[in-house]
């Protein structure tokens, strides 16, 4: 009986069905627009990048780009519903990073500057699934990054 006991002990250390243990890292979906100069300094104004798709989904994103930095952030001003986030090298804005929620889809970017269109082309940018916590535990989650290097500068 005592060969038959062990045996029966060293398979259910191999049972599938034992819990996981999963931690708690969240994360969200999101469409992210990486917006650059060919001249490597974003011009002074007022921006309205729109991202559109056939699937639907829009995002209107607003800031404002008051002029040289000093070597600082505070130059950049978020007018809108996305998280806009600047850069500053050698004192001048150089890039600036939008995230808004996930839009499917070919996307339909548009790049305004002070009312004037610098910038529009279509990107159907891949999508990556992420598990911040494992394969086998929530959340999943999805992110799109598009690129935009604008002539003006």
């Amino acid at each position: 009986m005592l060969p038959f006991a062990a045996a029966a002990l060293f398979l259910s250390a191999c049972d599938d069905s034992v819990p996981i243990a999963c931690t708690e890292i969240g994360c969200s979906s999101s469409t992210v627009v990486f917006l650059t100069a060919a001249s490597g300094v974003l011009p002074v104004g007022e921006y309205e990048v729109l991202v559109t798709s056939e699937g639907g989904g829009v995002a209107d994103c607003t800031f404002q780009i008051l002029g040289d930095c000093n070597g600082s952030d505070v130059c950049f001003e978020d007018l809108g519903t996305c998280s806009v986030f600047g850069s500053v090298g050698g004192g001048e804005p150089d890039s600036v990073t939008l995230s808004h929620g996930l839009i499917d889809g070919v996307l339909d970017l548009q790049v305004l500057i002070d009312g004037v269109e610098v910038y529009r082309a279509d990107q159907d940018p891949a999508s990556e699934t992420h598990q911040p916590n494992g394969e086998d535990c929530p959340p999943t989650c999805t992110s799109r990054e598009a690129s935009i290097e604008l002539a003006t500068g």
